[in-house]
């Protein structure tokens, strides 16, 4: 079974992509802000909530193994800051 890490995987459009993914048969890992008690509803099967660290890198490839793709999904979601 291949393995997916999701950073952003909260958002939108990582909900999305982890359905996606999950449907597929793959194993989703998810990495971002938040706490999100409902996780697993969109496909994901860790989460960690913080920053994309050593740390937090480490605990999922603890946890849910090496991915074999990584999604960069994360990011600020306040367009006016971001200019």
């Amino acid at each position: 079974m291949k393995r997916a890490l999701i950073t952003g995987a909260h958002g939108f459009i990582g909900q999305n992509l982890a359905r996606f993914l999950s449907a597929q048969g793959q194993s989703v890992a998810g990495l971002g802000h938040g706490a999100w008690p409902e996780f697993r509803t969109c496909g994901v099967s860790t989460w960690v909530n913080g920053e994309i660290d050593h740390g937090n890198l480490d605990a999922i490839a603890a946890m849910h193994g090496s991915p074999d793709t990584i999604f960069h999904l994360a990011g600020g979601s306040l367009v006016a800051l971001s200019f």
